[in-house]
């Protein structure tokens, strides 16, 4: 399955986003905070776990599709 899906499809079902506010989100969204992968929802910093944190991750730096 393409990351981009695994990934949407975690913050989907972990914290109930829409598909649309997924797809909006913008790469700054994730940052590091104290050396722990922070996710911004709604302005809100949530931290996320290392599995969640390494999809993200990975994802913020592959090359956008036709690059």
């Amino acid at each position: 399955m393409p990351l981009e899906v695994r990934t949407a499809g975690a913050v989907l079902l972990l914290f109930g986003q829409h598909v649309t506010r997924i797809a909006a989100l913008p790469a700054d969204a994730l940052t590091t905070v104290d050396g722990h992968t922070v996710l911004i929802l709604d302005r809100t910093p949530i931290r996320r776990p290392e599995p969640l944190a390494l999809l993200l991750t990975r994802l913020t730096r592959q090359e956008p599709p036709g690059a």
